[in-house]
């Protein structure tokens, strides 16, 4: 394992090198939009927020 002259000094909770988990709010993903498409192996999704605040998945 690789340590630099900082890395006793971070907390050990300090996680900036740890991978991406993948949680994302839907307001981060939407940025105010109503519709996003995903693309997944070769196809494209759209996920879509409904008036009641639902969403929705289609291929």
């Amino acid at each position: 394992m690789n340590s630099s002259p900082n890395d006793s000094a971070r907390p050990e909770n300090d996680h900036r090198d740890d991978p991406p988990r993948g949680d994302y709010e839907s307001s981060e993903l939407f940025a105010g939009r109503e519709e996003i498409t995903i693309k997944h192996n070769g196809q494209t999704y759209r996920l879509r927020q409904t008036k009641t605040g639902k969403l929705i998945l289609n291929k």
